[in-house]
């Protein structure tokens, strides 16, 4: 089962910066930090290159390299538009983690409760309806808001933040999970441990 980050049949999405930190329970003291970060600083072509220590490096599949500011971003607009990172094991963390990214919304209808938006997916249905391990960071199509969702041993822990992203304006949008707990994070604004 491969990493697929913005998970390939959600559309409507553009993300802009996006920064991945994340601190795996199975790593030794001396491994943890910083696992991977994405600038998207290449803009252009179908690689987005890891700017950390690791080379967790992805392949873009139907997005497309926008400017943004002083920078640049992937839109992902259409259906198949996602970034792949392989199976490396790494990206496969069951313990604690920090995710954060810039993320805009320029979706048509908003909200859409034919969709969802995929942040960072990495799950393992295992051949069952639900799934049996990883997590799922997205934006729920039905409602606009933040929804995280961790799995181990095929128990589900989730949680949707009370307040709707706004469409076409830039989110810093996170979730820190640590022990058996987790908090969802908008635009600097806690949301409930769960």
């Amino acid at each position: 089962e491969n990493l697929t980050w913005f998970s390939s049949f959600w559309v409507r999405f553009s993300t802009l910066i996006i920064s991945l930190l994340a601190i795996p329970s199975s790593l030794g003291a001396e491994d943890r930090g910083l696992l991977a970060h994405y600038t998207f600083a290449e803009g252009q072509g179908n690689a987005l290159k890891d700017h950390g220590d690791n080379g967790i490096n992805g392949t873009i599949h139907n997005a497309e390299w926008v400017q943004d500011g002083n920078g640049h971003a992937l839109k992902f607009g259409r259906s198949g538009a996602y970034v792949d990172f392989g199976n490396d094991s790494r990206l496969r963390f069951a313990g604690d983690v920090t995710i954060a990214a810039w993320v805009k919304l320029m979706a048509s209808p908003y909200p859409d409760p034919e969709t969802n938006w995929t942040i960072l997916a990495s799950e393992d249905y295992d051949g069952k309806p639900t799934p049996q391990s990883g997590f799922s960071l997205m934006i729920a199509g039905d409602s606009s808001q933040l929804y995280f969702r961790s799995s181990q041993s095929g128990a589900c822990q989730d949680a949707t933040l009370a307040w709707p992203l706004e469409n076409n304006r830039p989110h810093l949008v996170g979730v820190i999970k640590k022990g058996g707990a987790a908090r969802l994070f908008l635009d600097g604004l806690s949301g409930p441990e769960f």
